[in-house]
């Protein structure tokens, strides 16, 4: 249990930006806290994204509508990670019956 307590001290005195510390007996895990709005912005336009809007948080789930490379997209976002998790163009083409 020492090294759980020490693992804890450690994340608290590095601002908490450690994704995840495992107990020694792997009986806790500690999640990092979720990515603020402007963060996560920030994250998504590094990726290429722009135009965003539209940001809801659904658990450790967030929602984004944006833009890249000229399209349209409706994004799914680990809020802790800011990793884009699912991508759907919005330009649907089902009414195209070449």
């Amino acid at each position: 249990m020492k090294f759980a307590r020490a693992a804890v001290i450690v994340a608290a005195l590095s601002g908490g930006t450690a994704l995840a510390v495992v107990a020694a007996d792997h009986s806790q895990v500690l999640a990092a806290p979720q990515l603020s709005d402007s963060d996560l912005q920030a994250k998504l336009q590094s990726q290429g994204y722009t135009g965003l809007q539209d940001i809801r948080r659904d658990g450790n789930r967030v929602h984004v509508t944006a833009s890249k490379d000229g399209q349209a997209v409706q994004l799914t976002v680990n809020s802790r990670t800011g990793q884009v998790v699912g991508n759907n163009s919005t330009d649907d083409d089902e009414d195209d019956d070449d």
